[in-house]
């Protein structure tokens, strides 16, 4: 087992902050302004539980990071390098963005004494770059700044609606020492909202009352449903009340296909003709996307009553 360093360096500083998250997977190509932290996985990080997945192009890494995300309802890891490395990575985090997927996207930046001086791939504004596609953006140029900045974009990507986040630090904070013993670095539970918002029983009775007297219900299952693993509570539900339920393409699967409730998956098909049909609708984590026609006209209709469930309505 490696010996704990007395002084440590911001590689260290940011794995031991990615273990407190619970990251298991870094999902990237490597690159000298943060090979700190390569050497800080090396030295100590896999005994603790932590390892990297290289690619040969940056955008694999941002798919990767994504496919972790969907599968394990956890905030997938993914980085490049400075400049070319942090543009490879963009396509994959836009898809994660269009489909409320988080990720953490790791950029260096390089030494502050060099910007404007065009060094190496430098100079770029990243920042800029990222911001249509990132829910927040954190920039770190001191050591002491990691774990802070740590908890801010973990903290954004998993609140609300889920989404990229982008923590770019200079190669100075990589490269800087500190004590062991001076940063405090928080578990997750002790930061992070430890419970989902809900709705109040009023609502919940008003909603039941609408769809138990309502001729032609219709129940909509979107991808937030998956995003809260509420499948059991889902099909449990809509058997209980008897409710036909459509999918959205990104909730597939949210209820089993040999339950007798399911009809199918958006507009096309049957939706076509239980869509305006329906009189009362139930949403549940659906941002009504193209799949679902925007849940404008013809489709849907004005005279409809439209009940949604939505953490982002």
């Amino acid at each position: 087992m490696a010996e704990e360093k007395k002084m440590i360096n911001g590689g260290d500083v940011l794995i031991k902050c990615l273990l407190q998250e619970n990251v298991k997977y870094l999902f990237g190509i490597p690159g000298g302004q943060f090979l700190n932290m390569y050497d800080a996985i090396y030295r100590w990080g896999k005994e603790k539980g932590i390892e990297t997945v290289l690619f040969r192009h940056e955008v694999a890494a941002a798919h990767a990071a994504d496919a972790w995300a969907r599968l394990t309802n956890t905030p997938g890891i993914c980085f490049g390098t400075v400049g070319p490395g942090a543009m490879n990575l963009i396509s994959g985090v836009g898809t994660a963005w269009a489909d409320n997927i988080p990720l953490i996207v790791i950029i260096p930046q390089v030494n502050s004494e060099f910007q404007d001086s065009f060094t190496l791939q430098g100079n770029l504004d990243q920042v800029t770059m990222y911001t249509p596609i990132t829910k927040t953006q954190k920039t770190v140029r001191r050591i002491e700044e990691i774990p802070n900045a740590v908890h801010k974009v973990f903290r954004e990507a998993t609140s609300g609606r889920p989404r990229p986040v982008l923590l770019e630090i200079y190669e100075n904070a990589f490269l800087e020492e500190i004590s062991n013993t001076r940063l405090p670095i928080l578990t997750a539970e002790s930061y992070r909202a430890i419970e989902r918002p809900a709705i109040g029983d009023d609502l919940i009775e008003k909603t039941l009352d609408l769809l138990l007297k309502a001729e032609r219900p219709l129940l909509i299952s979107g991808g937030g449903v998956s995003r809260a693993e509420a499948w059991d509570e889902l099909k449990e539900f809509a058997e209980y009340l008897q409710l036909p339920v459509l999918t959205s393409s990104s909730g597939i699967g949210t209820i089993p296909a040999r339950s007798k409730c399911l009809l199918g998956t958006g507009v096309a098909g049957i939706g076509l003709r239980v869509i305006p049909e329906a009189d009362v609708i139930l949403a549940l984590g659906c941002k009504f996307s193209w799949t679902m026609a925007h849940g404008d006209e013809p489709f849907w209709k004005n005279s409809q009553t439209l009940i949604q469930v939505d953490i982002d309505p």
